[in-house]
């Protein structure tokens, strides 16, 4: 609603100067001479400023447009990499209980007993 009103009201504000502002005046552009209303010349301007603005706008979302379709197939990238990644580690894991089941020993228990050692030993040496 309150665009409407702001749209009117801008309507209005258009429509007055145009009736103020009737005059003619002549322009000179390169090689050409026209006579024309100076109406015509302030809003032939305005168009001007919007096409080049909205040309402009277009510009910066197209390119927005093109990085976020740029990060979304990279996104769709990495989360393949996670579940390959993630697939991988539960392979091993599997693969670690099975050791663990045939040779009864745990190798993650193994691991963190050797750091233990280790890290005595550098406390400690003989």
């Amino acid at each position: 609603m309150i665009y409407l009103i702001l749209m009117g009201l801008l309507s209005i504000g258009i429509a007055l100067f145009a009736v103020q502002n009737s005059m003619s005046v002549e322009i000179n552009f390169m090689f050409w001479t026209f006579t024309t209303s100076l109406v015509l010349v302030i809003l032939g301007c305005f168009v001007a400023g919007i096409l080049l603005a909205g040309l402009w706008i277009l510009k910066i979302k197209t390119k927005n447009y093109l990085r976020r379709r740029k990060n979304k197939e990279y996104i769709a990238q990495l989360e393949n990499q996670v579940k390959e990644l993630e697939e991988k580690v539960g392979m091993q894991r599997h693969v670690d209980q099975q050791k663990v089941k045939v040779s009864g020993r745990d190798p993650e228990a193994e691991r963190i007993v050797q750091e233990i050692i280790n890290a005595n030993q550098k406390k400690n040496p003989r």
